[in-house]
């Protein structure tokens, strides 16, 4: 047998594999030295190949036959030797798997294990680059969250993701970071106004990484000695990471023991607390986890058991959005009692259950079906458009309602409407399109908890003045108040009292 046909034999036995494994192989199997079982894997030629992207620690080469290629095989084999040689391209994936398989790329970044930018370290584009070079990841953009990184390949680390599971992760995840910044400011584990938490625009940094939460700490065991020269002690931190909707592998928290062993070993590093929440740890994790110094937290024992039930219950509700909605909007203002209190969750919480509330009304009220936070793509313009409550009646009306939450007293202001207004034309050009609407009458509406600056009341005015062949209204609060009267459930006026009209929210 050919060295050639040796290898390919291996290889169709025992599946793709990296090239040091493949070495070991060949030695069991015919007795040579290691030099020259080296030299057989460098000779290599079709139908045997090796992964384009290097993706394994000191260059080392993924091999595979050429029938093997993205096949279930393939990427389970790349998968287990990226795990197995500590590659960060593993723990960034084993990472992202956390997340359930979606992330905001400032949350990719808080997860990925690898820092923006130091000395003898994949950089975080490169990292993210090869990933998508890779069929690994591809970057993805999901209505209302912008660029996502999402992962790909044939392996099983999370499961399929959608736009409004998507969503709902997101949210759930923003609610439990305020959660966890009131957390710290009521025990004083970090300065009560520094605190940063991550965003959609971005994460905070501490030493060469980025964090979900992260704020100065002047707990004794993390201060420093006053240095020479300095008003006061140098303060240490308080840094974390959060998931909802996942139970925590130790697979899944490589990427945090990296980021915390690579920042231990910097030069001049202030002592820091890391602290990481999510809905349960295997007990690998637990073990790993607190051998390393993470304070190990759960959702149940920071918030309590209602709290933990009501943060399942949203992501399940949001994803359902339109039928929870129509089927059970009670759930709908059980939600928003059992998360208030969680402090500083009320503009996401609110915003996507005010949707829903939204939804309900225009279905009891005006009889009709409705679909929540819908993406179109219009050809013509080509633009997407997202609709936050749609009412189909028959092939008679088909009406869009844009949701919009304010703080107690808080106005609409003109840029607000302008994007709104430049929805209308896409979102038209797509339903007329379709023979479903071809007869509709169509309408749009601006529904607000609040009120409208005068600018905006003005550029609403004239914009219904010109479209003469469409139907464009608004409501400001009071006026939304008036309309949730029609409808069959006192429950949801009482709801938009409590948490959208007479009680302010932070």
């Amino acid at each position: 047998m050919t060295s050639s046909n040796s290898i390919t034999e291996i290889l169709k036995q025992r599946g793709p594999m990296r090239s040091s494994r493949l070495v070991v192989e060949l030695i069991e199997m015919h007795g040579i030295s290691s030099d020259a079982a080296k030299k057989r894997v460098s000779r290599i030629r079709s139908p045997i190949c090796k992964f384009p992207v290097p993706l394994l620690p000191r260059n080392e080469a993924f091999l595979y036959r050429e029938q093997d290629w993205k096949t279930e095989r393939f990427w389970s084999a790349l998968l287990r030797d990226l795990r197995e040689t500590g590659s960060v391209y593993g723990i960034a994936l084993d990472g992202l798997g956390a997340r359930g398989g979606f992330a905001q790329r400032a949350g990719f970044n808080t997860v990925c294990g690898t820092p923006e930018f130091q000395k003898k370290q994949v950089p975080l584009h490169r990292l993210l680059e090869n990933l998508v070079r890779s069929d690994l990841v591809e970057i993805a953009e999901i209505g209302g969250l912008g660029d996502c990184i999402c992962l790909q390949g044939g392996f099983d680390l999370a499961p399929l993701y959608d736009a409004a599971s998507c969503r709902a992760r997101a949210i759930a995840e923003d609610i439990l970071m305020e959660g966890l910044r009131e957390w710290a400011r009521k025990l004083g584990l970090a300065s009560y106004d520094a605190i940063e938490i991550r965003t959609a625009q971005g994460a905070p940094k501490f030493g060469t990484f980025y964090w979900d939460l992260c704020g100065p700490s002047y707990l004794s065991p993390l201060v420093s000695a006053i240095p020479e020269g300095s008003a006061g002690p140098k303060p240490g931190f308080l840094v974390a990471d959060v998931f909802c909707g996942e139970t925590i592998d130790v697979r899944n928290i490589q990427y945090l023991l990296r980021k915390i062993n690579m920042s231990k070993a910097m030069r001049g590093m202030v002592p820091f607390l890391p602290l990481i929440l999510a809905d349960g740890y295997t007990k690998k994790a637990l073990r790993a986890g607190r051998r390393a110094g993470i304070v190990m937290a759960t959702t149940t024992n920071l918030f309590g058991e209602a709290v933990a039930k009501a943060m399942s219950s949203l992501i399940d509700t949001i994803t359902r959005a339109a039928a929870i909605a129509a089927a059970d909007p009670e759930r709908i203002t059980k939600l928003l009692n059992d998360l208030k209190i969680i402090e500083g969750s009320s503009g996401n919480l609110r915003g996507a259950l005010f949707e829903m509330i939204v939804g309900y009304l225009v279905r009891d009220v005006e009889g009709a079906s409705i679909d929540i936070r819908e993406t179109i793509w219009d050809s013509h313009t080509r633009q997407h458009a997202e609709i936050d409550v749609r009412r189909v009646k028959g092939r008679q009306e088909c009406w869009f309602y844009e949701c919009r939450t304010r703080r107690l007293g808080g106005l609409i202001g003109e840029d607000e409407i302008q994007r709104w207004i430049e929805k209308i034309n896409p979102i038209l050009n797509y339903h007329r399109g379709l023979d479903r609407f071809r007869d509709c009458r169509f309408g749009f509406e601006f529904w607000t908890n609040g009120g409208f600056e005068n600018k905006a009341l003005q550029m609403l005015e004239s914009e219904k003045e010109e479209r003469k062949k469409i139907t464009l209204e608004w409501r400001n609060g009071q006026q939304v108040r008036e309309y949730a009267k029609k409808a069959k459930r006192k429950s949801i006026l009482d709801a938009l009292d409590e948490h959208y009209f007479n009680r302010p929210w932070k």
